[in-house]
């Protein structure tokens, strides 16, 4: 919204308010003639034109100003932050600057609940994490605890994973 000061505003012969919204739409025109009738449409015009500039000025100093929540991914993994980053855009997402730590969880939801708390000890604001996996009913009795990156040793590939698990199964 954009609006005069009251000295200006008290001796203005048209008084006029405007609300616009950040993408420029209008919300709120509302005019009255304080003075003397204008019946001019250049005058509405005008007024319109410095108002959208005024209201387009101040967005732009608001934005400068504007400060995004800065919230912190609990992981290691690069490509599991770049995914988060575009799911969540309005965030300012950034990973702990922390060694990874030991997973001991049995489920997916423990060791994300692990993680979470590990990364809070070393972030200054709102931290999540998430753990995940690949659940196989042909492994039988072995926890979700096996099939994570590291499902085929610390510095195994996906390939790498993908064929113990493959090898695993046709055991079976």
């Amino acid at each position: 919204m954009l609006d005069l000061c009251y000295q200006e505003d008290s001796q203005a012969a048209v008084d006029m308010n405007v609300v616009m919204t950040g993408s420029g739409k209008f919300v709120e025109l509302q005019a009255t003639a304080e003075k003397t009738a204008f019946d001019e449409m250049r005058s509405l015009a005008e007024l319109l034109t410095l108002a959208r500039n005024g209201i387009t000025e101040l967005i732009v100093i608001q934005k400068q100003f504007e400060k995004r929540v800065i919230v912190y991914c609990g992981t290691s993994n690069k490509g599991k932050l770049r995914e988060f980053q575009l799911a969540a855009p309005d965030f300012e997402l950034r990973s702990v600057e922390a060694p990874p730590p030991e997973e001991h969880g049995l489920t997916f939801e423990e060791t994300a609940v692990d993680k979470a708390l590990y990364y809070s000890r070393h972030a200054t604001g709102y931290v999540f994490a998430d753990d995940s996996g690949l659940e196989a009913d042909a492994l039988g009795a072995r926890t979700r605890r096996a099939f994570r990156a590291n499902f085929a040793g610390p510095n195994a590939t996906d390939s790498d994973n993908n064929a113990l698990l493959l090898g695993e199964a046709s055991r079976r």
